[in-house]
């Protein structure tokens, strides 16, 4: 799935300049001008990755970038500074300081998009979209990440991912997962498990098909 990227900004130039660059590179972006406008677009769909143009709201630069951000929870964030301001205090993921290229901000989304987990998984005519997180556990090679999402588009699951990475353990030679969905409308009925009838905390078994898997302790 192409990461669909909100880009918040007041000036359009910025967005004129950075936004073409992001597109070619597979990104799926959003503009909006004014804080309202963001609100809305993003209850549309809420989007991967937001990308705030804090230099274009100075004075109330910081002000209206925890507004946007309050509308999205536990959204990732890029914030573009003006040149000499000091994000300290700020909880974004990224940050870049005026001047900077369209390569440098290329660099930092795609490093945001890799500590991002999957949002999309996709089985026969299921296709599950995760909203939203509980936790993310962490232990040696094997990581746990717990949410709530929907099911072609609509629903109310709860899902769970486990997933080994086979570089840091000897127990096995391909990353592994296990991907269980349960219905919470419907008394928390399973409705897909690749590890059917096994316990939530056991190691998965099953190898993946292509790419790999990268737990970063």
């Amino acid at each position: 799935m192409s990461l669909s990227i909100l880009f918040v900004e007041k000036d359009l130039t910025t967005a004129d300049l950075l936004v073409p660059s992001l597109e070619r590179k597979g990104y799926a972006v959003v503009v909006a001008h004014i804080q309202r406008q963001a609100a809305s677009r993003a209850r549309g769909t809420r989007p991967d990755l937001l990308i705030i143009d804090v230099a274009s709201f100075v004075p109330r630069a910081y002000r209206v970038s925890e507004a946007i951000r309050d509308q999205l929870p536990g959204i990732a964030t890029i914030l573009l500074l003006p040149e000499g301001h000091d994000p300290a205090g700020s909880s974004a993921q990224a940050y870049l300081t005026q001047p900077f290229t369209s390569r440098r901000l290329l660099y930092q989304v795609r490093k945001v998009a890799e500590s991002l987990p999957c949002r999309e998984i996709q089985a026969g005519d299921l296709n599950f979209h995760s909203s939203s997180h509980d936790w993310l556990v962490i232990a040696g090679s094997k990581a746990m990440y717990k949410g709530v999402g929907t099911i072609n588009g609509v629903g109310n699951y709860g899902f769970l991912i486990s997933a080994v990475d086979q570089n840091l353990t000897p127990s096995t030679d391909t990353d592994r997962f296990r991907i269980k969905i349960w219905d919470r409308d419907n008394d928390d009925l399973v409705v897909y498990d690749n590890m059917m009838g096994e316990e939530e905390g056991a190691n998965p078994t099953t190898d993946i098909g292509g790419g790999n898997i990268v737990v970063h302790k």
